[in-house]
């Protein structure tokens, strides 16, 4: 793990707090899941109950990722049903450019969809689903419901910049027409892939 002090080897056994020591730092790079399938897949001299722990967590990790495409396989359908416009950003879409995609830490499901589109979507999920929606301060952009204990924020603006004139530029990028990737079969609405690159970089800046 880059900057980690943790460097696993083959041939010896590892102790309980050397194996956490790990997993916190790859916690801390969100690499949990890829560190895991390697302690897994390389079978490294790990103690008994530790091998069941990294078995055990890498499975959850691979669930987690199965629920959360689930709620945003059954999003789409439903949004696009309803003839929303709509784009699904980070988080799983991001995640497919893992060599698997299954091992990504996931979070929440982002959708960004301004306009008279966001508030069609608003309505249609609550109107289906029977959900509550949280707000929150106007600087976070977005609002947000749960479906079955998946967290899902609608964002009516990506980011803010501290201009007018890029603000609108931005705007102006967003509603150019989305691309679409595919998750399990279904198809799914994102930014054009060097928008949706700059706007995680920007996001995480």
């Amino acid at each position: 793990v880059s900057g980690s002090r943790y460097y696993f080897h083959l041939g010896r056994k590892y102790t309980a707090d050397e194996t956490r020591g790990l997993m916190r730092e790859a916690w801390k790079q969100t690499a949990h899941g890829i560190v895991l399938k390697e302690l897994s897949e390389h079978q490294l001299n790990l103690k008994r109950e530790n091998a069941m722990k990294v078995a055990s967590k890498l499975m959850s990790i691979r669930r987690q990722n199965v629920r959360q495409n689930g709620v945003l396989k059954e999003l789409a359908q439903l949004l696009n049903q309803h003839g929303v416009n709509y784009a699904v950003v980070k988080g799983q879409v991001a995640g497919l450019n893992y060599p698997d995609p299954t091992l990504r830490l996931s979070g929440d499901i982002d959708i960004f969809c301004d306009g008279e589109d966001f508030k069609k979507a608003k309505e249609v999920v609550e109107q289906a689903w029977h959900v509550c929606y949280e707000s929150f301060p106007v600087e976070h952009h977005h609002i947000s419901f749960s479906y079955k204990n998946i967290a899902v924020e609608q964002h009516h603006t990506l980011i803010k910049l501290y201009s007018h004139r890029r603000n609108a530029y931005w705007a102006e990028l967003c509603r150019e027409p989305f691309t679409e990737v595919s998750i399990e079969g279904t198809k799914i609405p994102t930014l054009q892939p060097t928008l949706h690159v700059i706007y995680i970089f920007l996001h995480l800046y």
